[in-house]
């Protein structure tokens, strides 16, 4: 079976907007998907739509807690239907970053950064004032994705 676009992905960020916004288009320059993440929620909240005028919700991210250490973000289809989680590891996760992938049909994956001093590299560049804002510019980190199915993804 085809997916429903042509690869390579594209993404586009809204740098001078209020609230973090991105478009997924495919090589055709085909829009995807937009996503936009909500102003002033105090638990994490992302709506990722069909179209960039935000009319046709599709599916939504949130939080289960206020801070971010170890939360747990449940994705949701637009009917309600959940599709899964994701879970960051919170003491392990101080070094590289990892997570863990929860869904009902395909079970569990783990995300492990790659590199633990690229995230340090990063986090001491990042507190440079002025010259830091170009951190992301400079550090690419690299995520291993894995099942404990051994399946291939």
């Amino acid at each position: 079976m085809q997916p429903p676009f042509i690869y390579p992905l594209t993404l586009s960020f809204k740098i001078l907007a209020l609230a973090p916004q991105l478009s997924v288009r495919d090589a055709n320059g085909n829009l995807l998907f937009y996503v936009r993440q909500k102003l002033f929620k105090l638990k994490e909240a992302v709506t990722v739509f069909a179209d960039e005028e935000q009319r046709d919700p599709r599916y939504y991210l949130n939080a289960d807690r206020i801070i971010d250490w170890s939360a747990n973000y449940n994705f949701q289809r637009n009917g309600g239907g959940s599709i899964g989680s994701i879970k960051r590891q919170g003491m392990r996760s101080l070094w590289k970053a990892r997570y863990d992938i929860s869904s009902g049909r395909n079970g569990q994956m783990n995300i492990e950064e790659e590199n633990g001093w690229i995230k340090v590299m990063d986090g001491l560049f990042g507190e440079i004032p002025i010259v830091g804002i170009l951190s992301g510019y400079l550090f690419h980190p690299v995520y291993l994705i894995s099942d404990d199915l051994s399946l291939a993804f």
